[in-house]
């Protein structure tokens, strides 16, 4: 193998080894990011979703109360709006439905959520507080705490899904620092047979071109590097005989 296919070897591996590593690296890491996107814009939605099914249910308990006191228009106006939030809310967390016991808590909410309403219609005209305590009350919590259910679980979800992200990308990080490892590896590697295979004989060729005017005579080293090095030091020791049997006529 010729000197300068030699070097280009020594060189070209390494570059395609880091190389490999950078693609490597960039197509999981860009595969990761696709899914820790995904998994926040899901399960966001329906966090965001179980929070605002919260808020407009507090609202309409605060209506039940605010209309038992006779603020009855600003009740109906309060009622109206926090139906009209709670039921877009619930829609969005229907149509984002991702984990295996979401349609189970959903279905739940539903039904805690129509017996509430259904409680709040039958006292809507009753003024004792006694009613809403005994009836309205615990409807109202029993709908609430289905609604931090699907709230929590997506937390919980969204907690696991990012320690298995945590883990692939830590595994994702394995083959390209092997690679890396392999690079510099090889490139000592190379170094080193660039000094055995190619220093080494340069040095023994050129002490032999220094002692050559002081002897008379080119004496040839033991060079075997099997590439444009060997063919000069045999190209020397032709010129050398050359020179010789020219003096000698």
């Amino acid at each position: 193998m010729s000197l300068g296919k030699k070097l280009l070897l020594g060189f070209f591996i390494p570059v395609l080894m880091l190389l490999a590593s950078g693609v490597w690296s960039w197509a999981r890491f860009h595969h990761l990011s696709n899914r820790v996107q995904a998994m926040l814009v899901e399960n966001d939605q329906s966090i965001q979703a179980a929070r605002e099914m919260t808020v407009a249910l507090e609202r309409m308990d605060s209506a039940m109360l605010l209309r038992m006191m006779g603020e009855t228009a600003t009740a109906d106006t309060l009622d109206r709006n926090a139906v009209a939030v709670f039921d877009s809310s619930l829609k969005v967390a229907l149509n984002n439905i991702t984990i295996l016991s979401e349609p189970a808590i959903l279905d739940t909410v539903q039904q805690y959520y129509g017996d509430f309403r259904t409680i709040e219609a039958a006292l809507r005209d009753n003024r004792q507080l006694n009613a809403y305590q005994q009836q309205a009350m615990p409807a109202f919590l029993r709908t609430k705490h289905a609604i931090d259910r699907l709230r929590l679980v997506n937390h919980q979800e969204m907690y696991d899904q990012a320690l298995k992200i945590a883990d692939q990308a830590y595994r994702a990080t394995l083959p390209g620092t092997i690679l890396v490892i392999a690079a510099i590896l090889f490139s000592l590697l190379f170094a080193w047979l660039l000094s055995a295979h190619t220093v080494k004989p340069l040095g023994k060729l050129l002490h032999a071109v220094k002692l050559w005017p002081s002897t008379g005579h080119y004496r040839q080293p033991d060079i075997l590097t099997g590439d444009e090095i060997e063919e000069l030091a045999e190209s020397l020791e032709l010129v050398e005989r050359t020179f010789t049997g020219r003096e000698r006529r």
